[in-house]
């Protein structure tokens, strides 16, 4: 059978993710609204507190064993007997690293809420979400995996997107008939377990569910090598969660729970966005490991750059609209949430940073170079932190999202140096300088535009006419400097055609 039958080619997989996850963020965006006005700045402060212990175990849980995978089921057909046993390793080594990390992580958790931050009463709450990781969030997790090694766009847009109307809806009954943070946070947990079924359900397509023992036995033979490989990959993934969740600890370490709901939620926005990091990597990672055992280093090279400038070009898009009008995007959740209107002019310039940076990690990656991205990520961390820390003490919760920006920053320009050096195309011919330099003149041109609109509108009702404005100056400026290659007409073209049919 040919490997490539049953799998979704690389731009359909991105557009139908692409798709996910404006649909995705939009429910997410409106469900924040009405999350933030109806628990209050206090509880999604206490909520904030509750969910750190589980997103540090979400990183310390994983030695990247699923990139292991992916790289070897991406040249098997579907319903490969191999793929059920191999998955089978995969899923017993996560659940049993999460079991024991979510262990380390619940001791650590009371030692700190019972002692520096004297929050006692949360620690039950920081208990739900971390079962949750071991019974339903790392089983789902790791089925998605076979769907997105496949490239199955469809099922995927449908699962995410019923998940997210499906928390959301969960969340705002939960405001409105209690009001609670166990309730908010039962809400986002519970809301899980139907998807789980539908993944079990689903993955039949491309997994068999029953195998030989025999199979099971040499997928078990084989973990050591995937677990060789992810673990080259562990010290940069831990030192990528240190940066993004130190905020949440340094700012509740130096400043009220008001300041830390309130930044909480500008975090939360773009928590949303870089979810698309996963979007991408998902598709992006097979396609160049089966690019470059197919011997197509040029196509492996196109596919690469030019996902690294639809991810620079269309995340400061986010960037410059929703910056420019920060302001009116957090007087949207209510009183008290305007103090981290600054902070998240800083923020929403993360997502653009980080996913790019990301994105060439998966050439490395695929180059069997993971070494080289863990050192990067540890230098990145080990500049950001302090410079968070330091910032914080000296601006506010504003100077901690500006030393996160500091941090990813120097952190691309290194990882674009590295990959520029291994790619067989020259990276400037496929992404071009001009191309490059229409991205900040554009971001500039957004913001203003949008700062200029928002406070001349000063409505909470006139807000989309702020981001919409702001977006319309950036993607002129995008496109007159920019321009658009053919190979972006092309993309569009096939992809209205597959949404056609």
């Amino acid at each position: 059978m040919d490997p490539k039958a049953s799998r979704g080619s690389y731009s359909e997989g991105v557009g139908f993710e692409a798709i996910a996850f404006v649909l995705v963020t939009a429910v997410g965006l409106g469900s924040s609204i009405a999350i933030a006005r109806l628990f209050g700045v206090e509880v999604l402060g206490e909520y904030a507190l509750a969910f750190a212990p589980y997103y540090i175990l979400n990183n310390l849980s994983s030695v990247r064993e699923q990139a292991a995978f992916a790289r070897r089921i991406a040249v098997l057909p579907a319903r490969d007997p191999q793929i059920t046993g191999l998955w089978a390793a995969m899923f017993g080594f996560s659940t049993a690293l999460t079991a024991g990390m979510g262990a380390l992580v619940l001791l650590v958790t009371w030692l700190i809420f019972s002692g520096p931050m004297g929050r006692p009463e949360l620690f039950g709450l920081a208990v739900i979400p971390i079962v949750f990781s071991l019974l339903v969030f790392n089983p789902s997790w790791n089925l998605d995996r076979v769907f997105t090694t496949f490239r199955a766009g469809p099922i995927l847009l449908r699962m995410r997107v019923t998940q997210a109307l499906l928390t959301a809806s969960m969340m705002i009954i939960a405001g409105i008939a209690w009001g609670t943070t166990l309730s908010l946070v039962l809400a986002e947990t519970l809301s899980w377990i139907p998807l789980l079924a539908w993944r079990i359900v689903a993955v039949r397509r491309y997994m068999r569910l029953v195998v030989p023992v025999s199979v099971l036995r040499e997928g078990a033979s084989s973990l050591r090598e995937i677990v060789s490989f992810g673990l080259k990959l562990t010290p940069g993934t831990l030192a990528e969660a240190a940066l993004n969740q130190a905020g949440t600890w340094i700012i509740g370490l130096f400043s009220p729970l008001a300041a830390l709901g309130a930044y909480s939620r500008a975090w939360q926005l773009v928590r949303r966005v870089m979810e698309l990091r996963a979007r991408i990597s998902e598709m992006l990672f097979p396609t160049l490991i089966e690019r470059r055992d197919a011997g197509d280093l040029a196509g492996a090279d196109r596919a690469l750059a030019d996902t690294m400038r639809y991810v620079l070009t269309g995340l400061t898009l986010i960037a410059a609209a929703g910056g420019g009008a920060a302001v009116g995007v957090m007087e949207v959740f209510g009183e008290g949430f305007v103090v981290a209107s600054d902070a998240l002019v800083f923020l929403l310039l993360v997502p653009p940073l980080a996913i790019c940076s990301f994105v060439q990690f998966q050439s490395m990656w695929a180059l069997n170079r993971p070494t080289a991205s863990s050192v990067i990520s540890l230098v990145r961390a080990g500049v950001g932190l302090p410079l968070m820390a330091v910032l914080t003490w000296q601006m506010g919760i504003a100077g901690c999202a500006l030393g996160q920006v500091i941090a990813y920053a120097a952190g691309l320009i290194v990882i674009t140096a590295v990959t520029a050096r291994s790619m067989t195309s020259p990276l400037q011919v496929l992404f071009t300088v001009r191309q490059a330099v229409a991205i900040p003149l554009a971001y500039g041109a957004g913001f203003v535009v949008s700062r200029l609109v928002d406070d001349q509108l000063d409505a909470l009702l006139m807000l989309p006419v702020s981001l919409v404005a702001g977006a319309a100056a950036y993607s002129v400026v995008a496109v007159v400097v920019g321009g658009r290659s053919p190979r972006d007409r092309d993309r569009v073209r096939r992809l209205r055609a597959r949404l056609a049919r």
